[in-house]
């Protein structure tokens, strides 16, 4: 498992079980981005390996009144992956507009940054880098444990 598909499992966990809604999935690529960290990370990729930077996507939201100040204020609690700088970033706004949105690097899998804000956004942010690094942990294991029966 690598990091997208990681990211990708609790982004789908995460909306299941907190009652969002998926709206969009698909695969996003860094050369049709509008942000120039992502069109750069996408020229080096391809220039490197001769294959376009592309990443899982997908968009969950928590349907609300548009006329909710806390909305307005915050925008609509939502799940989504993007990609900064070409590497992926889940991000996620609780019913409670907690925010918190995690950036891994695609090669490494390590996690490079984080941001947080809200009463429990931090606590989310945490929680959220442990289940992505599980998921890879598990991955792993699998991987050499299927290396060792082959």
């Amino acid at each position: 498992m690598d990091i997208t598909e990681a990211i990708l499992k609790v982004a789908n966990n995460y909306g299941h079980l907190h009652g969002y809604i998926l709206t969009e999935e698909g695969a996003l690529d860094a050369a049709k981005s509008k942000f120039w960290g992502n069109l750069a990370a996408s020229i080096k990729h391809k220039r490197e390996t001769g294959k376009s930077l592309v990443i899982p996507y997908v968009k969950y939201i928590l349907p609300m009144f548009e006329d909710n100040e806390e909305v307005e204020k915050h925008g609509v609690p939502k799940v989504e992956i993007d990609m900064h700088f070409g590497n992926p970033r889940l991000s996620i706004r609780t019913n409670k507009f907690d925010f918190c949105c995690l950036t891994f690097n695609r090669d490494t899998s390590r996690f490079t940054e984080s941001q947080a804000w809200g009463d429990r956004g931090i606590e989310l942010a945490l929680s959220i880098k442990m289940q992505i690094e599980n998921n890879l942990k598990q991955g792993l294991d699998e991987h050499i444990s299927q290396k060792r029966t082959e």
